[in-house]
């Protein structure tokens, strides 16, 4: 690069001599400075866009074995159900595809309470006894046999009677209102066993279960009564919004002030179902023909009380002791 001043313009020992003249520098000498046009070298051309994008960051090919499983196991897609046409015919407006609750109910039932062929309760192992299946009279427990003669909850629909109470397997009463619901049961061996005098019973146990799973207003407190002779169920209702202390509370006064009047309407226990949603209630071996079992409330704020058995484990007939001696 050439110095912007020429060296004559420096004295010896490097001074610079102000009388001199500037020189001008040989950038300003030149004729293309003074023109004031300047040639310049033409610009390389552009280099022409990419065909291809890169791929984006983050990203990776899939492999072969995820496209080997994806087409192994492809996603299952649910089938509707088309109604059969004659049926569709005589249905009017029905719709082509439906969903039958009732079914679908059935199908949670049973696949969460018990399977097809199965008991609800296994009455030896939660009553810690054995039971016989053939039927005695007065010697041996056994399963009772009762029936319904009172139902006032009404049913949520056909699928769900009260007479699935009586029935140890994955059938649940649904009653079809809110409120308390009485149940009045009738011993009936004789109809079973065919003998005539058949017709009473000595109750040991109470086995009560509400549904599991699939249900919404599980039973969970009720409470029971006995008695030999019909129960009147009008008189019971003074005990339908009952609690638990309620029931304690009455039952410590009944212990000071008790009449034999009180027997056929008075309670005899109290039961809450807990988180098993099952109970057992010893009777001692007390003789009865007439059961009710009143269910007060549900586990949840519901419309109805859903229950799914009511076992009874005593003797059959009347009780009788094989001998006895006058004092």
């Amino acid at each position: 690069m050439c110095p912007a001043v020429s060296p004559p313009y420096l004295n010896e020992g490097g001074v610079i001599d102000e009388s001199l003249p500037i020189p001008l520098s040989p950038v300003m000498l030149d004729p293309a400075f003074n023109e004031g046009s300047v040639t310049t070298a033409p610009l390389p051309p552009l280099p022409p866009p990419p065909t291809q994008l890169p791929p984006p960051l983050n990203t990776y090919p899939r492999s072969n074995l995820l496209r080997e499983r994806a087409l192994r196991h492809p996603p299952r897609i649910p089938r509707l159900r088309r109604l059969n046409p004659q049926s569709a015919n005589t249905a009017g407006d029905r719709p082509d595809y439906f969903v039958d609750l009732n079914r679908y109910n059935r199908y949670i039932q049973r696949s969460h309470n018990c399977v097809p062929g199965e008991k609800a309760v296994d009455l030896e192992d939660v009553c810690g006894i054995p039971i016989s299946t053939r039927r005695t009279n007065g010697s041996g427990y056994m399963e009772l046999d009762f029936e319904v003669l009172v139902d006032d909850g009404g049913q949520y629909s056909s699928s769900y009677g009260v007479e699935n109470v009586l029935r140890n397997d994955s059938t649940v009463y649904c009653s079809g209102r809110s409120g308390a619901v009485n149940i009045l049961l009738r011993y009936n061996g004789y109809a079973h066993s065919g003998i005539v005098s058949d017709r009473s019973c000595v109750v040991s146990h109470i086995v009560i279960k509400s549904p599991q799973y699939g249900f919404t207003a599980p039973c969970k407190d009720g409470l029971v009564f006995m008695s030999r002779h019909p129960i009147d169920v009008e008189r019971s209702r003074i005990f339908d919004q009952f609690t638990r202390e309620d029931f304690e509370q009455y039952m410590s006064h009944k212990s000071r002030f008790s009449s034999p009047e009180d027997d056929d309407t008075d309670p005899l226990a109290w039961f809450t179902l807990s988180k098993e949603k099952q109970m057992v209630i010893p009777i001692h071996d007390r003789s009865a023909k007439y059961i009710l079992v009143k269910l007060l409330r549900s586990e949840f704020e519901a419309d109805n009380i859903d229950l799914q058995y009511l076992g009874f484990v005593g003797y059959s007939g009347a009780r009788y002791f094989s001998r006895g001696r006058l004092c």
